[in-house]
């Protein structure tokens, strides 16, 4: 996904470190209301959409990753 796509929104996303696939976080440095968080997933659902991604699932590869399954395990 495409950081400008979300900037353009009015957000701002840094990218993540996970080891086989790219990815982002959302944190915030304020605090966040229900408002706010409506706010940026309709500003990745758009980027998603601009971007013709229809699966934002990460491939089978990167589950393997030992990582990536702990970070799925805390959700």
């Amino acid at each position: 996904m495409s950081d400008e796509e979300i900037k353009e929104r009015g957000y701002i996303i840094y990218p993540g470190e996970l080891t086989v696939v790219s990815g982002f976080r959302i944190g915030c440095i304020d605090n966040l209301n229900a408002d706010n968080m409506h706010g940026v997933f309709d500003a990745v659902k758009g980027a998603c959409e601009a971007m013709d991604v229809t699966d934002c699932f990460p491939p089978a590869e990167a589950l393997e990753q030992p990582k990536l399954q702990n970070q799925l395990a805390a959700l």
